[in-house]
């Protein structure tokens, strides 16, 4: 399972950088946008480029997300030996509750 924990470090690192990073560009353009920064750039069109970018990065993240859980899952159901027995058992005894109360 450390191979899980692995994976899911470098994913909260990468959601940690990138948000630093996207934070500090917004506040960049914040900046040259109310003139307390000087800047060869149009702040408008710097915002649109960073949004799109950072939709796409968000895309990307959360595609990568879904298959580190369903990775997870399928390293999790192995590790129980008696997965397939447990939920026997607990449809079982559903079952039974189901009919008692009829």
């Amino acid at each position: 399972m450390s191979a899980g924990l692995s994976v899911i470090s470098r994913l909260a690192e990468e959601f940690e950088q990138r948000s630093q990073v996207f934070g500090d560009d917004a506040k960049f353009l914040v900046e040259v946008k109310s003139g307390q920064v000087e800047a060869s750039l149009n702040p408008d069109r710097e915002l649109r480029r960073l949004k799109q970018m950072f939709e796409s990065w968000k895309k990307d993240y959360s595609s990568r997300l879904r298959e580190t859980k369903v990775i997870l899952n399928k390293l999790g159901s192995e590790d129980t030996s008696g997965g397939a027995l447990d939920k026997a058992k607990k449809k079982w005894w559903g079952r039974r509750n189901s009919t008692r109360h009829m």
